[in-house]
């Protein structure tokens, strides 16, 4: 009894400093995320099998309002299994947001799924996509990454020529629909990450060969999870090692849904933003551009409301005009996580419940004060 009266209280309050700073609640929603794509990840509907299903001729140039060319938003075609009407739909709600950019994968294992074969049907598919965005009026910035389970299985440098094959078919094929690059998914991320860190900064270097040796207009991106543990020395290492590969540094970065704590790391974000508008050459910042590549709240449980959305969308405007407050630290993209939702109707996780709109397109109440922060951006 008298051991259990020791343990007891001790329990407790680690128990409340773990509420507290929120590691029950990113278990919860690690493992409900990681239930729903247990459950749904071999559902069929990938753009091979959309790609007669765009409409044939030419399309008319969209005539569209003003778009902010700081504004980017993501929205994943794999949400609505690749269907070219929902597609077309997430475009229509881009400009009606007023978003510049458009954020969108392309999928290694969709578009060469057996590691080196590409699909030609897949990659008319994302022509077809790409083009109908720049139709109107957006610049895409697009994700390389999701490699096919024949590549994971393959050692360094098998993978490595793997990833070249895949950028110089995405660069040759669709360079030109493409404003930007961004060269894999949060590699620091354990979840996402397909290269050891040695091999994430040659393939960030190889990569960003490719691209400007036929594209060099193109941004070339990489984007780090502040959520994960170290991620800045994780950051800096890239950018030593990678050498100038690459010119914009994207920051994700999730509090009040990934983060474990109470308090936010927007003073990070500021404070690279400072190193890199005093940066000297010598310095791995020099050259630089700084962007928020993704962020947002998700709307997953009936505590976590639209409201509360929009309260976070207000508090993220606060920092970007703190980055923005000085000439020399303009942010170039100020990326919105996301479009829609993956799924409005899954339960518990948050993965499916970021959008500022529903998986059918219908505006959340975050929509129109979203809008309207874009146009003072």
């Amino acid at each position: 009894m008298i051991g259990w009266l020791v343990v007891a209280p001790i329990g407790l309050v680690i128990g409340a400093i773990s509420w507290y700073v929120r590691v029950f609640q990113v278990v919860i929603f690690l493992s409900s995320a990681g239930l729903r794509r247990w459950l749904f990840s071999s559902r069929p509907g990938g753009p091979a099998r959309r790609s007669r299903d765009w409409p044939q001729g030419a399309r008319p140039i969209i005539s569209t309002p003003p778009l902010n060319a700081a504004v980017l938003i993501s929205y994943h075609p794999e949400y609505h299994q690749f269907d070219p009407g929902m597609a077309i739909a997430s475009l229509k709600a881009c400009v009606e947001l007023g978003v510049g950019w458009l954020r969108t994968d392309i999928r290694w294992n969709e578009l060469i799924p057996d590691g080196t074969h590409c699909d030609p049907k897949a990659l008319e598919w994302y022509r077809s996509y790409l083009s109908a965005a720049s139709d109107y009026g957006l610049r895409n910035m697009v994700v390389l990454a999701t490699p096919p389970r024949s590549v994971l299985r393959q050692q360094s440098r098998g993978r490595l020529d793997a990833w070249g094959q895949f950028v110089r078919l995405v660069t040759g094929e669709l360079g030109t629909l493409c404003g930007g690059y961004q060269l894999m998914n949060e590699p620091n991320n354990p979840i996402y990450g397909f290269f050891p860190p040695h091999d994430c900064a040659t393939a960030v270097i190889e990569g960003a060969s490719v691209i400007r040796s036929s594209h060099p207009a193109a941004s070339v991106a990489v984007n780090i999870s502040m959520d994960i543990w170290g991620w800045r020395k994780y950051l800096c290492d890239l950018l030593h090692s990678s050498a100038t590969a690459v010119d914009l540094i994207g920051l994700d970065h999730y509090p009040g849904t990934w983060t474990i704590g109470r308090n936010a790391h927007w003073d990070a974000a500021v404070d690279i933003a400072d190193e890199i508008a005093s940066a000297t050459p010598a310095s791995i910042w020099f050259n630089r551009h700084l962007a928020i590549m993704e962020t947002g709240y998700s709307t997953n449980t009936p505590l976590r409301s639209d409201n509360e959305q929009i309260g976070y969308f207000r508090g993220v405007q606060q920092v970007v005009a703190r980055i923005n407050s000085k000439p020399s630290r303009t942010l170039p993209l100020f990326g919105i996580y996301e479009l829609c939702d993956g799924n409005s109707r899954a339960l518990l996780d948050p993965e499916a419940h970021f959008g500022v709109m529903t998986s059918d397109f219908r505006p959340k109440a975050a929509f129109a004060p979203v809008a309207q922060m874009i146009t003072t951006l």
